[in-house]
């Protein structure tokens, strides 16, 4: 039995998101990186073209039901609201 991968949105494409997607693009094949994005979508874009991934916006990313799972990288101040709307969004 196959294990399907768990494709993952990125939320934040600040410094730390580098060594995040790294790891999950070349260490972790049980993950999938289904896009991501930043308050900033020039941000996103380049963040995400480094990595031959989509960029994308948070509602954008929310309203993908291929998304299982919201990495937050995201200062900590922003953590709550993005949580939450991803919470209620499913």
């Amino acid at each position: 039995m196959a294990i399907q991968p768990v494709r993952v949105g990125v939320v934040g494409s600040g410094m730390i998101s580098r060594i995040y997607l790294e790891n999950m693009t070349l260490r972790f094949e049980i993950l999938e990186v289904g896009g991501v994005c930043s308050a900033h979508f020039e941000n996103a874009k380049r963040r995400a073209d480094e990595f031959g991934l989509p960029a994308t916006t948070f509602d954008g990313m929310l309203a993908d039901k291929r998304i299982d799972m919201i990495v937050n990288l995201t200062p900590a101040p922003a953590h709550e609201d993005i949580i939450r709307k991803a919470l209620l969004a499913g």
